[in-house]
């Protein structure tokens, strides 16, 4: 697959958001993203601000040509995920992180959502981690946190080599 051409980014939703950032087919950073308040939606405000505030910096005077993102996903062997309402918090949190990232862009990118079952399968937190950095050899990814892995696997996954 024909890489973005510019800067663009890929990102792992969540209370915890991870971020990878890309020039073509080259990986340029990576980030994770937390939240401090104690409530769930307002930790999903401060890591929208927060990521907004890092890709504006970033990209600056480059504008971000690609948006790739997880989309979370009902997956029926994880009820008891889906009974604490944490699918309804991923979504809410890519939406309030995309919607973000809507207001640094001059022009709005285009957006590429990848559901988990798309882009990894079944794998393990384990065997995605060892399947990026296979891929990805020239970096060391060992004390990566899983938020960055997943966010350079949609991106790899968007880049065809995963």
């Amino acid at each position: 697959m024909t890489p973005p051409n510019g800067l663009w980014i890929s990102i792992d939703p969540g209370q915890s958001t991870g971020l990878a950032v890309w020039r073509e087919s080259t990986l340029l950073d990576i980030m994770t993203f937390h939240g401090s308040s104690d409530n769930w939606y307002e930790r999903l405000l401060q890591v929208s601000y927060a990521m907004r505030s890092y890709i504006a910096k970033k990209a600056h005077p480059n504008p971000i040509v690609c948006i790739c993102a997880e989309l979370p996903e009902f997956r029926d062997n994880r009820r008891e995920v889906n009974a604490k309402g944490d699918l309804v918090k991923l979504t809410m949190g890519l939406g309030i992180v995309l919607a973000g990232i809507d207001t640094i862009c001059a022009v709005r990118p285009p957006s590429h959502l990848y559901k988990p079952s798309e882009w990894k399968g079944q794998m393990d937190d384990s065997l995605t981690r060892q399947r990026v950095s296979s891929v990805l050899e020239e970096y060391d990814l060992t004390k990566v946190s899983q938020h960055e892995i997943d966010a350079i696997g949609v991106g790899l996954f968007r880049l065809g080599l995963i």
